[in-house]
Order: C-alpha cells, then structure tokens, then sequence
C-alpha cells in the first residue's frame, strides 16, 4: 500500500480532507516498521482550535493515544500497555510512551478518523486523566 500523503512529525487536520490518505499512510510507516518493538508517532493539531492536541502512534498490532490540553493529558481508560513503551517519530526522536496509553491499533485509525472529521477529541475512546 503506498500513501500520497508526505510523512512529517506533525499534521494540521484543519487542512486535511481525507483521513484515510492519513491512515493509509500510518498503515505503510507501521508495516515498515524495522524495529518491532518500537513503534512511530505524530502530532495530530487543529490550527483552527490549537487548544488541544491528539499524539497517535503505531506499532503492529497496537498504538498509543494521547490527549492534550495545555491544562492537562488524558490516556485510554483501558490502555493495554503495563511498561514504557519505545516510540519515535518519523525523523526518529525517541519518545516512549508511559504505561496504559496503547489500545487496539484500529481504535488508533477509529480515533484518527474522527478525529479529522470532527476536530474534537475523539469519542470512540474513553479517556481518563494521564499521570504526572
């Protein structure tokens, strides 16, 4: 499967019109992963309402979700990670990721999805505050 969309850190879903070029393209970078037990991540932003973020990664079968706000950071309620987890972004900076923010990767590109489309955090996830 190859992917139109370019592959950077970070991408502003208010000038996106196609969350599946999007997720096409995170299915591809997850598949090429070269190392399995690390996965990629990117920085999903709404330049039309910065007050939030979405922090999404892939690796095989799971993936890591993350909401932020300047006030605070929200992690799945059911995270299925119980260790750090290795993480980098697409130019390879190291960001591991703390217990309890993998899920299912479909409910990464569900969030993804609904994400783009609707610009707000995600409901397909029920998010609980992350720890400091």
């Amino acid at each position: 499967m190859t992917s139109t969309l370019a592959r950077h850190e970070s991408y502003d879903i208010a000038a996106m019109t196609d969350a599946d070029a999007l997720i096409a393209m995170m299915t591809t970078v997850n598949g090429e992963r070269r190392t399995p037990e690390a996965g990629v991540l990117w920085w999903l932003f709404n330049s039309a309402d910065p007050t939030h973020e979405l922090i999404v990664g892939v690796r095989g079968d799971r993936g890591c979700l993350l909401w932020g706000t300047a006030e605070a950071s929200f992690r799945p309620a059911d995270g299925l990670n119980t260790d750090h987890v290795p993480y980098f972004t697409w130019q390879g900076h190291d960001f591991e990721q703390d217990p309890g923010v993998e899920t299912p990767v479909e409910r990464v590109y569900q969030a993804v999805r609904e994400y783009v489309t609707t610009g707000q955090r995600p409901t397909c996830v029920q998010w609980v505050p992350a720890p400091l």
